[in-house]
């Protein structure tokens, strides 16, 4: 028993439940057994890096703010590129650069981070009104009516006078987000739920600003969310189904059926797992990583 499966589960029950864990298990049960019932990570990838620098230069700028201070779009950049080189100097041996030259690939990111977070600061990020009572990147914790907690982790969020609240989600991309993506993602519903639950305040609204490299210009977005009502009575419902499944994962071993059996494997980078698992290759090779 991993100690991940330990903290997870107590009686078969699942304690604690994240939007994170609802779309892996969504996108395939396989993969939500590994990472959730085994405790098995796949190697972090290059892309999740550059991610992870910009939510750090982000949170930055951010802090800067909700303590009365400004920060430059060049300072952002250049946090993020030293947090960049933090992790790889850190975690380089197991990064998984999907075919690059590692040395190229540090190359080409640094310069992607110092062109797009100072035009993400200067156009979006800075014009934030961050909230003093909620710091940026705060952890939510809520119970829900099945006994278990959910969990809720917010990038940062705006107060306006009224004490109103909305949620900024960053969103870093290889390039620009297809129409209708903001709605896809199962934060839609979770984050604006986990934090009136917890504040007692109203959120009415939910963006995702979305900073994508592209080939030559950065796309640099706010995509905005209806928080529907209706949806949000119904969310302990729908996290009863996820947890349930998950539960059920547990009972079977975290196993659950092979991805491709009734839906198309994302070839998400268990590989060596699955093909350990079941004795076969996902049929035609799969897909890019998600």
């Amino acid at each position: 028993m991993s100690n991940e499966e330990f903290q997870l589960f107590s009686g078969g029950k699942l304690k604690q439940f994240s939007p994170t864990m609802g779309s892996t298990i969504r996108r395939c049960q396989v993969q939500a057994g590994f990472r959730y019932i085994h405790g098995l990570k796949k190697p972090p990838q290059r892309f999740l890096v550059v991610g992870s620098s910009a939510h750090k230069a982000a949170e930055h700028g951010w802090t800067a703010i909700g303590g009365g201070t400004k920060t430059s779009p060049a300072e952002i950049g250049d946090v993020a590129v030293a947090e960049y080189e933090r992790v790889v100097g850190e975690t380089n041996a197991v990064i998984d650069y999907e075919g690059t030259d590692p040395v190229k690939a540090h190359s080409e990111d640094k310069q992607m981070l110092g062109r797009v977070m100072p035009e993400f600061w200067s156009q979006l990020g800075s014009s934030v009104r961050v909230s003093t009572d909620i710091p940026p990147e705060s952890v939510i914790d809520v119970t829900m009516p099945g006994g278990y907690t959910l969990k809720a982790i917010l990038d940062v969020v705006a107060e306006d006078k009224d004490h109103k609240l909305t949620i900024h989600d960053l969103k870093t991309a290889k390039k620009k987000w297809p129409a209708g993506k903001e709605a896809e993602e199962l934060q839609s519903i979770y984050y604006p739920y986990a934090l009136s639950a917890a504040t007692s305040k109203p959120v009415i609204g939910m963006s995702y600003l979305v900073a994508a490299a592209n080939k030559i210009t950065p796309s640099i977005e706010d995509r905005r969310v209806e928080i529907r009502p209706e949806t949000q009575r119904k969310i302990p419902m729908i996290t009863d189904a996820f947890v349930a499944g998950y539960e059920a994962l547990h009972r079977a071993g975290g196993l659950g059926v092979p991805a491709w059996s009734k839906m198309v494997c994302s070839w998400c980078g268990f590989r060596k797992e699955c093909r350990d698992a079941f004795g076969v290759e996902p049929p035609g090779g799969g897909g890019e990583s998600e």
